[in-house]
C-alpha cells in the first residue's frame, strides 16, 4: 500500500475490466487458499521466487495462464499479497515487487 493504494485492489479493478481474465483470478485466489491450508502445489500454479539475498523475506508468484499474484512471507502476519501482474509483464512487476519489499523493509526497521 502507498499513497492510501494497496497495489492488489488496483490489479483487481483492472482485471474486473478483463471478462477474458476474471476467472483466473477466482483460480488465483483458490490457489492461495490451497497454499494457506498446506497443499503441495505444482510451480506452474505457485512458486517460490529467488531474489536477492539481502531480501529478508521470501517472495512467491501465484500463476494462472495470462496472470500473477505475487507475495511474500513476513514472520508475524504470515503472507502478505504485494501485488499483481501479467504474464507477459512478468519480469517488470518482479522488479516493481523488489522496490516494494525494499520500501517495506525500509519501513519496518
Amino acid at each position: 500500500m502507498r499513497n492510501g493504494k494497496c497495489f492488489v485492489d488496483e490489479f483487481l479493478e483492472e482485471v474486473k475490466k478483463d471478462k477474458n481474465v476474471r476467472q483466473e483470478w477466482f483460480e488465483m485466489i483458490a490457489t492461495i487458499h490451497d497454499a494457506a491450508s498446506g497443499k503441495l502445489l505444482p510451480q506452474k500454479r505457485f512458486k517460490k521466487l529467488t531474489l536477492a539475498k539481502s531480501f529478508a523475506f521470501q517472495a512467491y508468484e501465484v500463476k494462472s495462464f495470462s496472470l500473477r499474484l505475487y507475495m511474500i512471507t513476513e514472520h508475524i502476519t504470515g503472507k502478505i499479497l504485494v501485488c499483481g501482474g501479467r504474464k507477459k509483464t512478468q519480469i517488470k512487476d518482479i522488479e516493481r515487487l523488489k522496490r516494494i519489499i525494499k520500501e517495506y523493509t525500509h519501513f519496518k526497521n
